[in-house]
């Protein structure tokens, strides 16, 4: 791409995505149902250098699972109540799970690559990352086909996948985690968090709805 873009003859345009990649906890796992340490690894995790230094700045960090750019959800937004790299707070998390010394981990994920990056690059990324903190993340690269098999079963721990649906609509990523991604990962939803979900997907006024959305992801 440097190349392309230092060449005269070619233009160069640079649009955005709507494909959201993230690391899924199975919460049959005891260390992932609680909310601590789930919380630990996403203040661990260095989504600067991520994007900076794996993907070419070519990525925007949204909120939560929504892509920034959709209804409530913006970098903006990301800014003042997103997670970021707090290794601190992360080290603060596992103490209050009893894990003060971390534990360890399998991390699944295809033999593929996003955006021109492998996801086994991320992957050694994300591994480097937590280990900060004393979390040993193990890499287990699998063919896609079987990832998918897998993860859509809920019996990998851990993965790292895209989410990229169909159309350009809120609720086609926030109800699947309240719904497939949820059972996927063992996961049972609060019942007042599906009934916001529900709210926002229906609501008429969209100034309402944002307003829902951006409840949603705090």
């Amino acid at each position: 791409l440097e190349q392309l873009q230092g060449n005269p003859a070619v233009s160069v345009a640079e649009l955005g995505s709507w494909a959201v990649e993230q690391v899924f906890f199975n919460t049959q796992n005891a260390h992932f149902a609680d909310r601590h340490v789930r919380r630990a690894i996403a203040y661990a995790i260095d989504y600067d250098g991520i994007i900076r230094n794996l993907l070419g700045g070519a990525a925007v960090r949204p909120v939560s699972f929504i892509p920034a750019g959709l209804l409530g959800s913006t970098e903006k937004l990301t800014k003042e109540i997103g997670f970021r790299e707090d290794l601190g707070r992360a080290k603060q998390l596992l103490q209050k799970a009893g894990l003060a010394d971390g534990f360890e981990f399998e991390c699944s994920y295809g033999n593929g690559s996003i955006f021109g990056t492998s996801y086994h690059v991320l992957g050694q990324k994300i591994q480097a990352d937590l280990a900060r903190v004393g979390i040993k993340m193990s890499l287990a690269p699998m063919p896609q086909v079987n990832l998918r098999t897998l993860y859509n079963g809920g019996k990998v721990p851990a993965t790292i996948v895209y989410w990229n649906p169909p159309a350009v609509e809120n609720a086609l990523w926030s109800w699947a985690t309240v719904q497939r991604v949820a059972k996927r990962l063992h996961w049972k939803p609060p019942e007042d968090l599906v009934k916001l979900v529900d709210d926002a997907a229906t609501e008429p006024d969209q100034k309402k709805a944002e307003r829902l959305y951006v409840e949603y992801q705090k």
